[in-house]
């Protein structure tokens, strides 16, 4: 600065030497000092043109990015008391700018929600990381919105620290979620009433199933009971036609009771089959072969009676885990409509069931194949929907098949299929093999 100062008067010093005094020489030095003087006026007053330029460009910066920010800012004391505050948060507020300065953020708070706030701010303080809440805030004229306020500290001396704060409406935002909130419950309602519904028409569908069963059964014991009720008739006629000829014996008649008892235990046994077969149970470890068995032996006779061969092939080492009453059932429903099938076919010369297993490395096979003329593509798929038969009208519910798959898929992992190719059909029964 004082090289500056001697310069300038060293300047005025010589503008104020007469010229007669100064050489040529001396006066050329004396223009060019004075135009490099100028120059440097000149850079001088570009540079501070370009400041000012910079500086208004800051301003109209700072003016678009805070003050028309379309989220609320306001810098706040450590009590929280509001400093700055921009144009959104004021109109937000419906409040003028110079009427937020040095107001408490708490007025502007729901008496319910300034414990959060208070946590958040004493948060902050504490851990200097920026931290969200959730707030109910008041207008001026009352009115109360929904708010996500964020919050940073700042340190801007040692002694003095503020809380950088901002404040966007959700209002909007808050109404959808309670009304999705709202449409949740209504909808977890309406599908609790409609699954209640859907148990209600299943258990209806279950006891019209049942019932459907328990006809079929009535008829299987019927067959079951035809030959020994023959028996037992006609030991009955021998003793009377003996003792009408007054040739009745002791021996005759003991030789007749033990007979008629022993047919009456075959008979006695078959109801308690029946009975058995009924009995419900919980999903266990089984023994295929058993449970395939048991259900050929109920319809044994009635099959015989219609000329229909059922084989049985079935691995006896092999066990699966389900509910083995619901195989047995689902078995009975396939050996039954195979069995009308085959009635309603009437060319099947050779009729013939088969029921055998085979396994691969995750699983265990039941297939059942019958050869009673096969499901045509455009029906196979409807097969298992409920009261869908192709059977003539009071000849069947449409209810076996369906209940069928119902109780086999039940239990995880378990499936049923069908398959039909030229006069036969397929129905295969998965079991996941058990660890």
């Amino acid at each position: 600065m004082k090289e500056a100062k001697m310069k300038d008067d060293d300047i005025a010093n010589e503008l104020l030497t007469p010229t007669d005094y100064m050489s040529h020489k001396d006066i050329q030095e004396l223009v060019q000092t004075l135009q490099t003087h100028q120059l440097e006026l000149e850079m001088q007053n570009e540079e501070l043109h370009l400041s000012r330029a910079k500086l208004k460009e800051s301003q109209r910066r700072y003016f678009d990015l805070y003050d028309m920010a379309p989220i609320g800012y306001c810098t706040l004391s450590k009590e929280g008391l509001i400093l700055e505050v921009n144009f959104t948060l004021a109109s937000l507020f419906g409040c003028a700018r110079h009427d937020l300065i040095n107001k408490s953020i708490i007025k502007f708070i729901v008496k319910e929600d300034q414990d959060v706030y208070y946590l958040c701010a004493k948060k902050l303080f504490q851990t200097n990381l920026g931290l969200t809440c959730d707030l109910r805030m008041i207008k001026r004229d009352g009115s109360v919105f929904y708010a996500h306020a964020a919050a940073s500290a700042e340190e801007r001396d040692p002694q003095n620290s503020h809380v950088m704060l901002t404040i966007n409406d959700v209002t909007e935002s808050e109404k959808a979620r309670k009304k999705i909130e709202q449409l949740n419950v209504d909808l977890k309602a309406k599908v609790s009433q409609q699954l209640e519904e859907l148990r209600k028409k299943d258990a209806i569908l279950l006891q019209q199933s049942t019932l459907a069963q328990m006809g079929e059964m009535i008829s299987m014991i019927v067959h079951q009971w035809r030959q020994p009720l023959n028996a037992i008739s006609g030991a009955a006629i021998e003793l009377s036609l003996l003792n009408m000829r007054g040739d009745v014996s002791g021996d005759d008649i003991s030789r007749n009771s033990k007979f008629i008892q022993n047919m009456t235990q075959e008979m006695s046994q078959t109801i308690d089959d029946f009975m058995n077969f009924n009995k419900e149970e919980e999903n266990s470890l089984f023994s295929l072969s058993d449970s395939v068995y048991k259900t050929y032996e109920i319809v044994e006779a009635q099959c015989k009676s219609k000329s229909i061969k059922v084989n049985v092939d079935i691995d006896e080492k092999l066990s699966v885990f389900h509910n083995s009453r619901a195989i047995e059932h689902s078995l009975l429903n396939l050996i039954i409509n195979s069995r009308d099938a085959f009635d309603e076919s009437k060319k099947t010369k050779n009729k013939k069931i088969d029921i055998y297993s085979r396994e691969s490395d995750d699983a265990i096979f039941l297939i059942f194949k019958d050869n009673a003329s096969g499901i045509s593509k455009e029906l196979i798929g409807k097969i298992f929907n409920p009261y869908f038969t192709t059977k003539e009208e009071g000849k069947g519910t449409g209810l076996g098949l369906y209940m069928t798959k119902r109780m086999i898929e039940e239990v995880n992992q378990s499936s049923i299929s069908v398959e039909s190719q030229d006069d036969t059909t397929t129905f295969t029964i998965k079991f996941p093999k058990s660890a």
